[in-house]
């Protein structure tokens, strides 16, 4: 994999402060479906952290959520 191949996103508070919270289940933007948010895990406290939200869909997963906020 090169470096053209890895995704890059930018999103600034400002973009986020008037997004709705995340709820349990997301459309997901592939389907658009209703999957389930799903969280990762914080690196240094090993607990599940609400930086990154995701859906899994068939085996991909898609971002949807960032510091519990939806993306649009």
């Amino acid at each position: 994999m090169s470096k053209k191949d890895i995704p890059f996103i930018a999103i600034g508070n400002e973009e986020l402060e008037n997004q709705p919270k995340i709820s349990k289940f997301a459309i997901c933007p592939k389907c658009k479906k209703k999957h389930k948010v799903k969280y990762g895990i914080d690196a240094k406290t090993k607990k599940k952290s609400k930086m990154l939200g995701f859906v899994n869909c068939g085996k991909e997963s898609y971002l949807v959520a960032v510091n519990g906020k939806k993306l649009k």
